[in-house]
């Protein structure tokens, strides 16, 4: 991955977990899990590395366009959710990008992978059903 992007998401994630029962994870561990499949296409590995940025922290696509480029700005863009919209139409959207849904996928299965680990607080089991319907809607 970028050296460049994965100090921009360790100052802007700075502080922000990902929740277990015993001991949260910094929140950059689960961007990096989901860039690692995409190592050697830069756009797409740094795209992932961003994908929750703009959603979480004060991040605007126009600095990820000034730092990492247009291309990886409309991929953030793409998989950052809208506040008009709903869960289901933000999938959709998503789904029409295949870069777009490639990255969504492997986020998905990170989640869904940590929703059912015993260390996972029991708040992230009521997110099984909408991860497992999301991964239908984006390979279906």
């Amino acid at each position: 991955m970028t050296d460049k992007a994965r100090r921009y998401i360790e100052v802007k994630h700075k502080g922000q977990v990902y929740a277990r029962k015993n001991q949260d994870w910094p929140y950059v561990t689960h961007c990096i899990a989901v860039a690692e499949p995409f190592t050697g296409d830069e756009v797409l590995e740094d795209a992932a590395l961003l994908h929750d940025v703009v959603e979480d922290t004060g991040a605007t696509l126009e600095e990820i366009e000034e730092q990492f480029g247009a291309e990886v700005a409309a991929l953030v863009g793409t998989l950052t959710r809208r506040e008009t919209e709903s869960y289901a139409e933000y999938i959709e959207r998503v789904g029409r990008d295949p870069k777009a849904r490639q990255i969504k996928l492997v986020d998905l299965a990170y989640n869904l992978t940590h929703c059912v680990r015993p260390d996972a607080p029991a708040f992230t089991r009521n997110l099984i059903p909408r991860y497992l319907k999301a991964i239908k809607i984006l390979t279906g």
